[in-house]
């Protein structure tokens, strides 16, 4: 399967002590709170079926009463989350410098490999306003990093 094969080579890059800073970004869609929100009329009206929240504050990892494509789709973006977690471990293991970046309120930051990893005392929460940095909508972005910035 490509994917382990994958796998097993960031992890083997990370191992090898030539990684300076990682980067990640998983996908958000199955996670977002956006889902719980409901579309604007116009957008309705074009026959848009509403998305259900796939996820809650209390079944962070999906809903249990979640079939067919929505399970599918939760099951591989926790695939994902997992293998992002390990990274991000193995990041903070190495002292290998790492940008994570989700949408504030996104259900990811409540998974609980996810705490763990806001727990760390090495590692930093900043959130920013898209719309200051030239989006065009009121969104909130939360980056997690193990690099200190220095107020000098």
């Amino acid at each position: 399967m490509p994917i382990a094969n994958f796998d097993l080579y960031v992890l083997e890059l990370l191992n090898s002590g030539r990684v300076f800073t990682v980067h990640v970004r998983p996908p958000c869609s199955t996670a977002s709170r956006a889902r719980e929100k409901p579309l604007p009329r116009w957008i309705k009206d074009r026959g848009v079926k509403e998305p259900e929240p796939l996820r809650s504050e209390t079944e962070p990892r999906g809903l249990r009463s979640l079939q067919g494509l929505d399970k599918l789709k939760v099951e591989a973006a926790n695939s994902l989350y997992d293998f992002t977690a390990v990274v991000i471990n193995r990041c903070l293991d190495r002292s290998v410098f790492f940008f994570l970046v989700n949408p504030r309120r996104s259900y990811l930051w409540l998974l609980p490999e996810f705490v763990a990893i806001l727990s760390t005392p090495t590692v930093i929460i900043r959130n920013l306003q898209n719309c200051m940095f030239g989006g065009f909508r009121d969104k909130w972005t939360s980056i997690v990093t193990n690099i200190a910035v220095s107020s000098e």
